[in-house]
């Protein structure tokens, strides 16, 4: 799995505990969706520099093995 995969996952895993703080917040269960909101900014943060690592390795990355984003797609795919 390269960097930017790791991002999105971390990005997701973390939007996902942001909800489920939010529904136990509602609920009045402040210890549990305190910890899961802490839990998901920290998630949010490993998202943001993983994939700034990602930018820094991205270039030494063999095109076969990097996804296809509109960036990089050649211009038949577009």
């Amino acid at each position: 799995m390269f960097y930017d995969s790791l991002a999105d996952l971390l990005h997701l895993l973390s939007e996902k505990l942001q909800r489920d703080a939010n529904a136990d917040l509602a609920r009045q269960r402040f210890k549990l969706g305190g910890h899961l909101k802490e839990c998901s900014l920290h998630l949010e943060r490993a998202s943001h520099e993983i994939q700034q690592a990602w930018q820094i390795c991205e270039p030494h990355v063999p095109l076969e093995y990097q996804r296809v984003t509109s960036q990089n797609a050649p211009a038949s795919q577009q």
